[in-house]
């Protein structure tokens, strides 16, 4: 600590030199000289850089004896994706997809038995992908108690917002696209595939995905106007969702979970669910089908694929999964699908060095807690109401640790490097999703800290300082 301050400069005059001037000295001179990655420019950004080179060193050692499966379940899933950048566009490929699309039933007629609303879930219980609105969990008061509700938000397009600015007829962007989706969507379902020259599926097929481009220029300009709204968010009940958009079947649209609990859905954007209930009632349905059909096989099954499937798409999706995925972006799928696996082996792996600074860190807090509320105390220039207050505060706040999690089950797939990785995201993707819906109404008893990040947080709500794991090591 003492290497990264400057005793030089008066604490009164330049804190933040005091405290960090020889660390941002000598840093600005690795920097200047290449030495060092330029994403090196920080305390923070060290930290974070260090979990990745942790977390990588884990991941990439291949899969050894007595490796636990929550172990073995992480590693696989990263080395398969880092794997796809090599794969070959194979038959197998093919095979994977139909296997995991025939969910959806879709035939000949561009129609299937599933109404919207359950494509709408499926989509996100067995792919992890959205089609009208996304899913997510945030911490909210309801009543007394800070729970964990479910958050509906406006989904992401597939294609960049500006392409939607423009109808179909006028869109270089939206033909090329239309020359590639018609093709994959045909290669990933029998029922698709034209079986002589004589055969119009693929001109009907055509003509209805151009419908879908304009079906999602409407939802891009919903989105355009309420994000710039700046509306509130609100919490609807089961029963107010139904009333309120009726063009939804929300008793089919939620998990099963929240029809069992008595918390309420928060709504990002109400206005964007205003505009997606009108435009439900007027859209034809086998339009409604096949663009939820398309954002299954564009965000459920494309980003998993090996490389060569990927270009066939052009690089037309932003996230630029027609490149090399790099080791960063693959080790953020595994934390992004199988987190709580990862956390678990990390805190087994480094117990011998989490156990001792959680406890100084725990200690530290509690005695800067009692420092500052005693210093409080004793200056007389607070008036009786402010003292009242932020002594409750001091006197009550509390320091928690990301705790360990219990994990119930996990991606139990073979070890053969014949399971592509498309297959092992997808049944990472249902287990995110289960474990994502099953917090639904539980009792918010820490502040949320995504996996890559090392801040310290505090939620006034609870009144709670939370602490990653992580930071410990």
């Amino acid at each position: 600590m003492l290497g990264r301050m400057n005793t030089s400069v008066d604490p009164c005059m330049d804190f933040y030199s005091y405290s960090c001037g020889a660390w941002i000295s000598g840093r600005k001179i690795l920097l200047d000289m290449n030495v060092i990655d330029q994403d090196r420019n920080s305390v923070l950004s060290d930290a974070k850089l260090n979990l990745k080179q942790k977390v990588r060193e884990m991941l990439e050692e291949g899969v050894l004896f007595g490796d636990s499966e929550y172990l073995i379940a992480a590693k696989l899933h990263y080395q398969s994706c880092m794997d796809s950048n090599t794969r070959f566009d194979s038959g197998q490929v093919t095979d994977d997809a139909k296997r995991l699309l025939e969910v959806f039933d879709v035939d000949r007629t561009l129609t299937t038995w599933m109404t919207p609303s359950m494509m709408q879930y499926t989509l996100f219980s067995e792919f992890g992908a959205f089609g009208f609105f996304t899913y997510e969990i945030e911490g909210a008061m309801v009543g007394n108690t800070k729970r964990n509700i479910l958050q509906l938000n406006p989904p992401e397009l597939y294609l960049r917002n500006s392409v939607y600015l423009y109808p179909y007829e006028d869109n270089q962007v939206a033909r090329r696209y239309l020359d590639r989706v018609v093709p994959m969507i045909q290669r990933f379902n029998s029922h698709l595939e034209s079986s002589s020259s004589f055969d119009d599926i693929g001109r009907d097929l055509r003509r209805k995905i151009i419908e879908v481009f304009e079906f999602e220029r409407q939802i891009s300009q919903a989105i355009r106007i309420a994000e710039s709204s700046n509306e509130d968010k609100l919490l609807y009940t089961i029963t107010d969702l139904q009333r309120n958009f009726p063009n939804i079947n929300w008793t089919v649209a939620l998990p099963a979970q929240q029809l069992s609990v008595d918390t309420p859905i928060q709504l990002n954007f109400p206005s964007y669910f205003t505009s997606l209930n009108g435009m439900l009632g007027k859209i034809d349905r086998s339009t409604l089908t096949m663009y939820l059909y398309i954002r299954a096989t564009l965000t459920g099954i494309l980003p998993y694929a090996p490389k060569a499937t990927r270009q066939f798409m052009d690089n037309m999706y932003e996230s630029e999964t027609a490149q090399d995925y790099t080791w960063i972006e693959c080790m953020g799928s595994t934390l992004k699908l199988l987190p709580e696996e990862v956390l678990v082996e990390y805190s087994t792996k480094y117990a011998d060095r989490i156990k001792p600074v959680s406890e100084y860190v725990s200690s530290l807090a509690a005695n800067l807690i009692d420092t500052s509320l005693q210093s409080f105390m004793a200056y007389g220039g607070y008036s009786d109401s402010t003292k009242f207050t932020v002594s409750g505060t001091l006197s009550f706040l509390s320091v928690v640790i990301t705790p360990i999690p219990i994990i119930t089950w996990t991606v139990t797939l073979p070890t053969s490097n014949d399971v592509l990785h498309l297959f092992r995201a997808n049944y990472a993707s249902q287990i995110y999703a289960s474990r994502l819906v099953s917090r639904i109404g539980e009792v918010y008893s820490m502040p949320f800290i995504p996996w890559s990040d090392v801040d310290i947080v505090y939620d006034k709500d609870i009144n709670t300082i939370g602490i990653a794991i992580y930071f410990l090591v």
